[in-house]
């Protein structure tokens, strides 16, 4: 009786699995003997995992072990031990969300995860040197793929329309790239080529369309495919190449097809200038196409007029990346560089400090993140190449002398939730003809719309004036343009 029950236990235990999930379906899919050395399970969790030692046998469409499951599966686990994936391992597995691979695994065959549309993101391990053809053909979710360093060729159509892509990193060892490299990736906006690549197949890059620069830092310019290889990429994007080798580029086969060829971009300063202890967890990068470029996390130090860490670069300075995890910038960022034309911020910034980019005249329009709630006074001041700027929906004030002397703005955006706007907050913005207050808005400070004398009118949707400032509120603007209130709050308007 006692044996019979230790059975009845076994058998429980071999049908439900961990955490109670049951089986569907198993088998084995090794590649050597009877295939035993690879078991396969698939339980109700919609879990298709792999364990054993060795190689998985490759398959051919439409008769992998677990044919008549594919549709349920949604994670894949393959387990230490496993050294290599043979092909067609699961093509056609729409639902898949998540895969799991083995430090161990060397190598994948031939159309590894093709048209897996709900795959978001995959980690290739370290120690996987070969890849077959089809990769990831258009598999539509993934937007970023880091490809390990030890990975020396890649087969034919390797991304194919993967159109969901926006960021691949390539080892620097890749020599060799197939037919259909990145075919029809087309939210890929740039892309820097390894070092090492010698040679890479027709339809290289074929109908990336969004692509707007590309790096190749290799000083001999690697054998092309003669077939559609940059069709549909702007001939006129800038191309980055090492210095001295322009003229190769320019002159070779398929190569020859851009116009813009550049230096790769060299640092020529940095440091750090971090707001916290020895300021190292911030750092500042300033490369010879003029860009400075912050990276790190946390907030950026305060710095006066004339002394920020690029000061002696400050002329030359043509373009700016603040990098994500920077979440606050001090006083004086960019004060004062004349040159600078655009700038990017990240989503996760809060807070900006005075002077922000005060007298960048060259800027003509700046993209303010969502999460920005707080900017000091002088925020923009004299810049005078801004043609329009939309403030975030987070930000609740804003500093003495917002846009002072903006006389190139026409068009300006303000939050709902607005509720106090600094002394000087428009004034001089002469190219303004049009302007609607925030619903929140209770008080402007002095000279408030000052000198602004292209406005031709106003709109104010506050049943309650808000409080100006008593000097100079609208002193230069047409007391006769129409002013647009609330029905009903006409008379209060009249007396305030």
């Amino acid at each position: 009786m006692k044996r019979r029950f230790l059975l009845l236990a076994a058998l429980c235990l071999a049908i439900v699995q961990a955490w109670g999930q049951t089986t569907l379906a198993s088998g084995t899919c090794g590649a050597e003997g009877d295939g035993s050395n690879i078991t396969w399970t698939l339980t109700s969790d919609s879990t298709l995992t792999l364990s054993g030692t060795g190689a998985v046998a490759d398959f051919t469409y439409g008769a992998q072990p677990w044919e008549a499951h594919l549709s349920a599966i949604r994670t894949a686990v393959i387990g230490d031990g496993i050294t290599r994936i043979g092909d067609w391992f699961l093509c056609w597995c729409n639902n898949l969300t998540s895969i799991t691979l083995p430090e161990g695994l060397e190598s994948v065959g031939g159309n590894f995860l093709g048209w897996c549309t709900g795959l978001t993101s995959l980690t290739l391990p370290e120690g996987l040197t070969g890849v077959g053809d089809n990769f990831l053909i258009l598999c539509t979710g993934l937007t970023s793929l880091t490809l390990p360093d030890g990975l020396t060729g890649v087969g034919d159509w390797f991304l194919y329309e993967c159109k969901g892509l926006t960021s691949v990193t390539l080892p620097e060892g890749l020599t060799v790239a197939g037919d259909g490299f990145l075919y029809g990736c087309t939210g890929l906006t740039s892309v820097t080529l390894p070092d090492g690549l010698e040679s890479a197949g027709d339809y290289f890059l074929y109908e990336c369309t969004g692509l707007q620069e590309l790096t190749a830092p290799v000083a001999t310019p690697p054998v092309l495919g003669s077939y559609g290889v940059f069709n549909g990429v702007s001939n006129t994007i800038p191309v980055y190449v090492p210095a001295g080798s322009e003229a190769a580029y320019k002159t070779a086969a398929g190569w020859s097809y851009f116009t813009d060829y550049r230096p790769i971009p060299t640092v020529i300063a940095s440091g750090t200038c971090g707001a916290e202890g020895d300021g190292t967890h911030i750092t500042w990068t300033l490369t010879s196409d003029s860009t400075l470029t912050l990276s790190g996390t946390g907030a950026v130090a305060d710095f006066t007029e004339s002394a920020q860490p690029w000061q002696a670069h400050k002329a030359s300075i043509r373009t700016a990346v603040v990098g994500e995890g920077v979440t606050g910038i001090g006083n004086n960022f960019l004060y004062g560089c004349p040159s600078l034309d655009s700038i990017t911020l990240p989503e996760g910034l809060t807070s900006v400090g005075d002077n922000f980019l005060r007298e960048c005249t060259s800027l003509t329009s700046l993209d303010l993140p969502d999460g920005l709630t707080s900017v000091g006074d002088y925020f923009l001041i004299h810049c005078m190449g801004l043609t329009s700027l939309t403030l975030p929906d987070g930000l609740t004030s804003v500093g003495y002398c917002f846009l002072y002397g903006c006389t190139g703005l026409t068009s300006i955006t303000l939050p709902e939730g607005l509720t106090s706007a600094g002394g000087y907050f428009l004034s001089s913005c002469k190219g303004l003809t049009a302007l609607t207050l925030p619903e929140g808005l209770e008080s402007a400070g002095d000279y408030f719309l000052y000198e602004c004398t292209g406005l031709k009118e106003l709109t104010v949707p506050v049943a309650t004036p808000p409080a100006v400032g008593s000097n100079g509120a609208f002193n230069g603007v047409s007391n006769t343009i129409p002013v647009y209130v609330p029905a009903g709050s006409i008379e209060a308007y009249k007396t305030a």
